[in-house]
């Protein structure tokens, strides 16, 4: 009986094992997700920007030039 019950022991360590690690792999699958929805929209935010700025560069310098192509 005592071998039943140690062999049933060891199963049940072993069943917590592999759902403890099974938990933790989906814990870091979950942050990996966070992660890359984060540097997305990052990376979302930051290409507005980009968008935006070669604009308004390119606005100013081509009202700062004269027509001769000399800056004023």
């Amino acid at each position: 009986m005592k071998a039943v019950d140690k062999r049933v022991d060891q199963q049940m360590i072993s069943t917590v094992n592999t759902l403890t690690m099974i938990n933790k792999d989906i814990l870091l699958g979950l942050l990996l997700i966070k992660l890359l929805l984060q540097l997305y929209l990052l990376i979302q935010s930051t290409a507005v920007n980009i968008h935006y700025i070669p604009y308004f560069h390119t606005k100013h310098l081509l009202l700062m030039m004269s027509h001769d192509g000399r800056f004023n």
